[in-house]
């Protein structure tokens, strides 16, 4: 009798595991994998370029705005970010602590090196920490 029980537990055990690998490919296929996400964001150069434009707005100016920074960051994984930083490239930097005005052939940094430039030492460790591989 307890070898019935084990069969009949182990043929439900196989037709439950079944039916959820059906239901989750069906899943699956509805949705765009990350890759295919991440893939489709690169393509959009408008929203890339977007995104690259925000952070260089909040660090243009006299004063960084943080907050800003923050909800570009709130929106964006660390791959997704990866694309934001190649598009935003190399953009010239003056110091405005020195009064200095921009010239055409001004210095130009990365996103990481405006980071590193504009932000205090807590501010870069927040933007190190959520994108460590990238900062």
């Amino acid at each position: 009798m307890k070898k019935e029980y084990f069969l009949w537990g182990l043929c439900s055990a196989g037709v439950l595991t079944a039916i959820l690998s059906v239901a989750l490919k069906k899943n699956k296929t509805e949705s765009p994998t990350y890759q295919e996400e991440v893939r489709q964001f690169n393509q959009d150069r408008t929203s890339v370029s977007e995104y690259a434009q925000m952070l260089h707005d909040a660090m243009k100016d006299t004063g960084t705005d943080f907050n800003k920074i923050l909800k570009v960051m709130s929106e964006l994984d660390e791959n997704k970010m990866k694309i934001v930083s190649d598009r935003f490239g190399k953009r010239a930097y003056y110091n405005r602590l020195f009064g200095l005005v921009p010239t055409s052939g001004g210095k130009k940094l990365t996103l990481k090196e405006w980071f590193k430039e504009e932000l205090d030492s807590s501010q870069y460790k927040q933007v190190k920490d959520k994108y460590p591989n990238l900062f």
